[in-house]
């Protein structure tokens, strides 16, 4: 599992996904950034919440 944690790093990782050099198993891409300065990260997690728990289902039994 790879929780990339802003938009750069996901974008990085689709670059790497797309090239054949890791696996898109489970990332969860465009997680935001925890940083006090992403004042719009409650906002961007509740947008994809229901998406983060789809790709995490099943992976915790």
């Amino acid at each position: 599992m790879i929780i990339p944690a802003g938009k750069a790093v996901s974008e990085v990782l689709r670059l790497l996904v797309a090239e054949g050099k890791i696996h898109n198993q489970t990332i969860l891409y465009d997680f935001p950034h925890p940083s006090g300065a992403n004042g719009h990260r409650r906002k961007q997690y509740e947008e994809k919440k229901d998406w983060f728990k789809t790709k995490l289902e099943g992976h915790f039994d």
